[in-house]
C-alpha cells in the first residue's frame, strides 16, 4: 500500500496502518492531530517533537492562568548520533 507525502496521505496511513485515530484538523492548515487516549507513545523526527514540546509549555502556561482546561504529556527526544541540535 503506497502512500504518499501529504498531510491526507500521511493521516490515511496512520488511521489504516497504524491503526491512530488520526484527524487534519483545521483541514487549512493540514495539522494532524492524534488523541492521545489510546496511544503511548508517538514517533517524530526530533524537530517535531522540540516544536511540539514547546506547544505543550505553552499550552500548560495558559492552563496555570485558567484560561484553559487540559491535559498535557511529555516529549521525549532522541537525537541520531552525530546529529547537532
Amino acid at each position: 500500500m503506497a502512500f504518499g507525502d501529504t498531510a491526507m496521505s500521511r493521516c490515511q496511513y496512520y488511521r489504516r496502518v497504524c491503526d491512530l485515530p488520526a484527524v487534519i484538523d483545521p483541514p487549512e492548515l493540514g495539522r494532524i492531530i492524534v488523541k492521545a487516549g489510546r496511544a503511548w507513545a508517538i514517533t517524530m523526527p526530533a524537530v517535531l517533537g522540540r516544536a511540539v514540546q514547546a506547544d505543550l509549555d505553552r499550552r500548560a502556561a495558559r492552563w496555570r492562568a485558567g484560561d484553559i482546561a487540559s491535559a498535557f504529556g511529555s516529549v521525549v527526544v532522541h537525537d541520531p548520533p552525530g546529529s547537532t541540535r
